[in-house]
C-alpha cells in the first residue's frame, strides 16, 4: 500500500497511520518523513536547473582561464590608456597657466577701465563746455551783449573759463592753468566780472557803445597799445581782441 503525503482528513488512513500525519496551516494533513521534498518544490528545483544548463550553452568552447586573462589585460590597457590621456602638470606649468590668465584678466579689466575713463572724460568735457557757455551766454545777455555778438562772446569765455574740481562751477584761469582772481587779487574771478571787463576792451560787442574805447588816447586805455595798467581780465581780453 502507498502512503500519501497529503490527505484532506485523518480519517483517509488507516488508524494507525494517522500519528505520523500532521495538520498544515492549510487545514490538509502531511505525512511527516525525512528526506522527502514536495513534488512542487522538486518541480521547481528541476525547472531552474534546466534554465541555468541552457545558459550555460552559451559558454560552450570558452576557456575560463583565457577570458579571465583576457579580460585582466583588457583593464590593464585601459588604464594605460587612461594614464597617457591624462595631462599631468608640474606646478611651474600650474603657476605659469595662473600667472598668464592673470595677467588676461587685469589686460582686460585695464581696458574697460580706459574705456570707462574716456566715456567719463568726453561727458566731463560735454558738461564743461555746456556749464560754461550757458554761465557766458547768461551774463552776456545780463550785460546787454549784442545779440549776433553773444557767440563771441560765449567763444571768448570758452579760453578763459574751465569747470571747477566739484564739477559744478566754473573757474577762471590763465593760459598755463593758474586760476585768476578779481581785482583785489582774492576773490576768483567770476563771469560776471570778466563779462563788465569785457564789455571795457571790447565795447563793440555791447550794446549802448560806439566802439569808441577801442582807440582812447590815454596810456592805459582798452584800445591802445599800452596794456601796463590793464588788469588781468582786460589783458586776455585785449589779447583776444587783437587776435
Amino acid at each position: 500500500m502507498k502512503l500519501k503525503y497529503k490527505i484532506a482528513k485523518l480519517e483517509d488512513v488507516a488508524e494507525f497511520l494517522r500519528p505520523s500525519y500532521e495538520q498544515g496551516a492549510d487545514g490538509a494533513y502531511y505525512l511527516q518523513t525525512e528526506g522527502l521534498v514536495p513534488k512542487t518544490q522538486l518541480d521547481e528545483f528541476r525547472a531552474n536547473n534546466i534554465e541555468l544548463a541552457n545558459k550555460l550553452k552559451t559558454f560552450d568552447g570558452v576557456n575560463i582561464d583565457e577570458y579571465n586573462t583576457l579580460k585582466t589585460n583588457n583593464k590593464k590597457a585601459f588604464d594605460e590608456a587612461v594614464e597617457k590621456a591624462t595631462v599631468k602638470l608640474s606646478q611651474e606649468q600650474i603657476d605659469s597657466a595662473v600667472g598668464a590668465r592673470t595677467k588676461s584678466m587685469k589686460e582686460e579689466s585695464d581696458a574697460m577701465l580706459a574705456a570707462a575713463n574716456g566715456t567719463i572724460g568726453k561727458l566731463s568735457g560735454v558738461l564743461s563746455v555746456a556749464m560754461i557757455d550757458n554761465s557766458v551766454r547768461a551774463e552776456a545777455a545780463r550785460a546787454g551783449a549784442h545779440d549776433s555778438a553773444i557767440d563771441d562772446v560765449v567763444f571768448r569765455g570758452r579760453n578763459t573759463f574751465k569747470l571747477g574740481e566739484d564739477m559744478t562751477t566754473v573757474v577762471a584761469v590763465d593760459a598755463h592753468g593758474q586760476k585768476l582772481f578779481d581785482k583785489d587779487g582774492q576773490t576768483p574771478l567770476q563771469v560776471s566780472s570778466w563779462v563788465k571787463d569785457l564789455k571795457k576792451t571790447a565795447p563793440h560787442l555791447f550794446k549802448g557803445n560806439n566802439g569808441s574805447g577801442a582807440s582812447g588816447s590815454g596810456s592805459g586805455a582798452p584800445g591802445s597799445g599800452d596794456t601796463s595798467k590793464m588788469s588781468a581780465t582786460q589783458k586776455i581780453a585785449h589779447g583776444l581782441t587783437q587776435g
